[in-house]
């Protein structure tokens, strides 16, 4: 029916919105993985520096600091990537789900067009094939009708009849 067109396109709608979520998303840590990977061989080569003048000058504490800053923050962000890249994946996959389900909510909106127009064949079909028992009915009524006419004449004659005995 017209019903299932109308939910099934509704359902596409929203396969689709999930799909462009999840590929805007899976674009946002890509750029985050792609600009981790940029920045960590400079932020490797600082730390590498740092530490070897901090151990050139070892009793300096702020380059001794200096040097351990660097350390954390490659630490930090060496793990950040690792983590951006598990979200990359998970990301990519919820892509391809969401391009599945698309692809299955597009075919069952097909499927209902195609119900929907068999259903509208077989209705107008059906009201084909029912002009001919209608052309036959309404020229029978006629005739029924033109039939009754003498006896409803008659039945008024009979009327007349009884109220002139009264």
């Amino acid at each position: 029916s017209q019903t299932n067109v109308n939910n099934a396109n509704a359902a596409v709608a929203a396969a689709k919105q999930v799909l462009t979520t999840a590929t805007n998303e899976h674009t946002a840590v890509n750029t985050t993985v792609a600009g981790l990977e940029a920045a960590l061989p400079a932020i490797k080569d600082a730390q590498a520096k740092g530490a070897e003048v901090a151990a050139k000058t070892p009793t300096d504490k702020e380059l001794a600091a200096a040097a351990e800053l660097l350390k954390t923050v490659l630490d930090k962000q060496t793990a950040n990537l690792a983590t951006q890249k598990t979200a990359l994946a998970e990301k990519a996959a919820a892509v391809e789900k969401s391009k599945v389900a698309v692809a299955e909510m597009e075919k069952k909106a097909t499927d209902a067009v195609a119900v929907l127009t068999a259903a509208n064949a077989k209705v107008t079909e059906l009201a084909a094939a029912m002009k001919p028992i209608e052309d036959k009915f309404a020229s029978a009524k006629q005739a029924a009708d033109q039939a009754m006419q003498p006896v409803a004449a008659l039945q008024q004659e009979i009327q007349k009849l009884k109220e002139v005995k009264l």
